[in-house]
């Protein structure tokens, strides 16, 4: 049986090869439940991504999410998981959710 653990942390490997084969250098905060599960750069760019399988993403964890992004000059992006594919979405602040 597969635990929810086991299947967000599959979708962050998921997410973390996409990345990587983008050319992204990409760092996984395990286990941490800080504010992104992902740090990517690539040519000066920064990407905080949170990796949310269900697509869910609590309006608290979003806003510390695009307050970090905008503390360090970066960019807050959620991946989810749509129809079994990869759906990534840059978070703006205001924005519908």
């Amino acid at each position: 049986m597969v635990t929810n653990y086991q299947r967000g942390r599959h979708f962050e490997y998921r997410v973390r090869q996409h990345f990587i084969k983008e050319g992204y250098i990409v760092l996984r905060s395990a286990g941490s439940h800080t504010f992104s599960d992902l740090l990517a750069m690539k040519g000066g760019e920064i990407l905080l991504i949170q990796c949310k399988t269900d697509g869910y993403l609590p309006a608290p964890q979003r806003e510390a999410l695009l307050d970090a992004a905008r503390e360090n000059c970066c960019q807050a992006w959620l991946a989810r998981k749509e129809k079994g594919k990869l759906r990534l979405v840059r978070l703006e602040p205001n924005q519908p959710k």
